[in-house]
């Protein structure tokens, strides 16, 4: 459980860092965060109280701020960072 949980913080940190790098806003860090653990939009709409357009808006912006085209996209460039450790 504990190197789970430390696996998972690595995650968030890696996440951060892109966050930054792309030039994600608060709330589209959240989100893609959630979607670079594999989190469907409907997922997101549900745990952050948000309308599921505001998620396919957010969604929309986090692709085109990263140039990408689809979560799993988004997944392999999380998981690319994530390994260079």
């Amino acid at each position: 459980y504990d190197a789970f949980k430390s696996v998972m913080g690595e995650w968030e940190e890696v996440c951060a860092r892109l966050s930054e790098q792309y030039g994600l806003s608060a709330r589209e860090s959240e989100i893609f965060l959630l979607l670079s653990r594999g989190r469907d939009r409907q997922y997101v709409h549900t745990v952050l109280y948000i309308a599921p357009s505001t998620v396919r808006t957010h969604t929309y912006n986090i692709y085109q701020k990263m140039g990408i085209h689809s979560q799993q996209q988004l997944i392999d460039i999380v998981e690319a960072e994530f390994l260079k450790k």
